[in-house]
């Protein structure tokens, strides 16, 4: 059995990802645990919200003042001790963005968007509010003739909050475009704020830029709410290990709860926690111990999921590929005996008054011992479709036995709304079982026929890191004496800085403006310059461990990672790397001063013969003084190595956000061009270690 995760690509319809037929989709719903904090204002009142902020409290009253959209980052530093209140008059993630940058005390975010909760996890003190909370703090800002002033403290876990769960605002929905026929997703289960184990050695949250570590994190997620259902099918497996994939998933969709913790239908978090849709939730929240024990299931063969793609119109080579077998496509049918009901009405109809109306064949297995009669009833379709059901009634004599019914769905074209939705219940006489298969009529479809090829387009860092891997291997492959820091030096110091209109590269995401290297690094790849580099920056497994004594790794953490014990005698931050980067302290007291970072690195010579490298620097805006010290290397042989120091003396504070450059080391005749970036930033503090 195959339990996947929707995706998270919510909360448009259509969205959903893993809907094949044969597979147990899962969105992901909140919890009735929430970790707040409280603003109290200067005149006593508190006002509570959701945050995941990890760092320490404070009941010290601090200034409050109104910025209104927080557009400008200097006009933030200004008011830096103080706690800011945004109005989100622009993105509100350029909002925190900027708050972050200028190093304000806390800030509070007034916006009418409703965040999940894991986005509330950051790194410096916060309060995300809604309008009506928002407009109070103002208010009291506005109205207050002495210096308004208020406090943050956080930690307040709370337990048994309502409503929930809701449908997040993240999750995926349905329908699936590659098999609409078929409502997606089919569960709910718990997937925001999930407590999970964690990696010892990887940040679990940052505060100020100071990483925090531990082995549990909070996780958010439709792939936190697929292992829920995953172990609760296994447990299932394990009562009833006769049943199939299929009959699991029907136990687990049809004592599925669609009612949350107020007996209230599950609300949407994303839309103002209006009433969810099956296209969002499914058949409904899991519900473990109901599962166990079904009354009855819908069941389906293998054969039947290749009924459905014969009634979708793959090939025999695509079925053969999907089966690992042939068939022949005599039988086809797009009605899978499925716990669930989707159908499309067609929207464009130019008679008004035309009626169309879909049936549904269905079979169900009775998984109990003895006599059993069950009832139909119908919710919900907000009187818009007709819905009939034949037989109304169906008798079971013994365990294992089927019946077969048929749904009939009447109704409209065009339909008046875009979704209409309900259920239908088998109930047996005590109601001690209630059967339920969601019900969506709908004029969301997706009109696609799915297209097949052995090519696609696709996007991502997934993309890019193959074609760098290659490469590497490329260079493998001529140079097989070289370690991978040296090879991994040959692809950052031939990279280039500039696009095919010889300008700096450009950032797609801020209005094409120039990017810095912490957003290229040291720029484009470029192959066949770095097959022949000039120069390698080196690096051995004991550097490495040194970086990580100098940012406070324990040893145990240090064996984890390097399978070998290591006393930590030496210590550096200094990793023999081949680019730069600085933080500058913006906090100083004295506009006045200066602070001097030195970095010092070793280059090897890769090339035979005699050779002379010129050190040059270029850009930093003139807000930083750079000296390279020597100026001069001089090689005399193959694998010879030289070093030097780099020293960058700049204000504090720093008045740029981002400055940015880099040193090259050029050989007499300009062939090599052994360049590496250089930043200097003020976005986090100069010091990145550990608590």
């Amino acid at each position: 059995m195959v339990v996947a995760s929707a995706g998270n690509e919510g909360p448009l319809h259509g969205t959903l990802s893993n809907g094949a037929p044969w597979v147990l989709t899962v969105g992901a719903g909140t919890i009735d645990r929430e970790f707040h904090g409280i603003l109290t204002l200067g005149n006593g009142m508190q006002i509570t919200f959701v945050s995941m902020y990890p760092g320490n409290s404070s009941l010290t009253q601090v200034s409050l003042v109104f910025l209104n959209g927080c557009k400008s980052v200097e006009e933030m530093k200004k008011n830096k001790n103080k706690i800011v209140v945004c109005k989100d008059n622009l993105s509100l993630s350029t909002q925190v963005y900027n708050a972050k940058s200028a190093r304000v005390y806390g800030a509070i975010f007034i916006s009418n968007y409703s965040l999940p909760e894991f986005a509330t996890k950051s790194s410096f003190p916060t309060a995300f509010l809604g309008l009506q909370e928002g407009q109070t703090v103002i208010d009291y800002i506005k109205r207050n003739n002495s210096i308004p002033r208020g406090s943050l403290i956080y930690h307040k876990t709370v337990i048994g909050t309502k409503p929930a769960p809701m449908v997040d605002i993240y999750n995926s929905r349905g329908p699936f475009p590659s098999c609409p026929s078929v409502l997606k997703p089919d569960l709910l289960a718990p997937g925001s704020s999930i407590l999970a184990s964690w990696c010892p050695t990887s940040p679990v949250a940052e505060v100020r830029s100071k990483p925090l570590f531990s082995k549990f994190n909070l996780e958010s997620g439709t792939s936190m709410s697929a292992p829920h259902v995953a172990g609760v099918a296994a447990l299932i497996k394990e009562v009833h290990p006769d049943w199939s994939p299929a009959a699991i998933r029907s136990a687990l969709m049809t004592t599925a709860s669609s009612l949350d913790n107020t007996l209230s239908p599950i609300k949407d978090r994303a839309y103002n926690k209006r009433q969810a849709s099956p296209l969002d939730i499914g058949a409904g929240h899991i519900n473990p111990n109901k599962a166990l024990d079904p009354g009855l299931v819908y069941d389906a063969t293998a054969e039947d999921y290749v009924k459905l793609l014969c009634a979708m119109n793959y090939t025999a080579a695509q079925i053969r590929i999907i089966t690992k077998s042939t068939y022949n496509c005599e039988n086809r049918s797009l009605d899978l005996n499925y716990p669930s009901f989707i159908v499309f009405f067609n929207e464009y109809d130019s008679n008004s008054d035309a009626k169309v109306v879909h049936e549904f064949r269905r079979t169900v297995t009775n998984v109990r011992e003895g006599r059993w009669t069950y009832t139909a009833n119908v919710t919900g379709m907000n009187g818009l479709i007709k819905v009939k059901v034949e037989p109304e009634k169906l008798v079971f004599k013994q365990k294992y036995e089927k019946q077969s019914y048929k749904l009939s769905l009447e109704g409209p074209k065009p339909l008046k709304e875009v979704v209409a939705h309900g259920s239908l219940s088998w109930v047996n006489d005590d109601g001690k079982y209630v059967v339920r298969s969601p019900i969506v009529v709908t004029i969301a479809e997706v009109r696609s026929k799915p297209l097949f090829s052995k090519f696609n387009l696709e996007s991502g860092t997934s993309m890019s890191a193959p074609h760098v891997a290659g490469v590497a291997a490329l260079i493998k492959e001529v140079h097989p004496d070289w370690s991978p820091a040296a090879i991994r030096s040959a692809l950052m110091t031939t990279a280039s800085s500039l696009d095919n209109t010889l300008s700096p590269i450009k950032d797609r995401a801020y209005n094409k403006r120039q990017a810095s290297p912490l957003d290229i690094g040291a720029g484009h790849i470029n192959p066949n310059k770095a097959l022949d580099p000039g120069l390698v920056y080196d690096a051995t497994a004991e550097d490495y461990v040194k970086l990580l004594c100098a940012m406070n790794y324990t040893a145990a953490q240090i064996r984890i990672i390097t399978k070998s014990t290591y006393n930590c005698e030496n210590r550096s931050l200094d990793l023999n790397y081949p680019s730069f980067i600085v933080f500058f302290n913006e906090y100083d007291s004295n506009s006045d001063a200066k602070v001097v970072h030195e970095f010092r690195r070793t280059v090897t010579n890769v090339r035979e013969g005699r050779w002379t490298y010129t050190a040059n620097v270029t850009g930093m805006n003139g807000l930083i003084k750079v000296k390279v010290e020597p100026e001069k290397l001089l090689f005399k042989q193959k694998y010879e190595k030289q070093s030097y120091k780099l020293s960058l003396e700049g204000p504090k504070p720093l008045k740029e956000v981002v400055v940015h450059g880099s040193l090259s080391w050029v050989n007499d005749d300009g062939k090599y061009v052994v360049r590496s970036p250089i930043v200097v930033t003020s976005l986090v503090p100069e010091s990145l270690l550990r608590a």
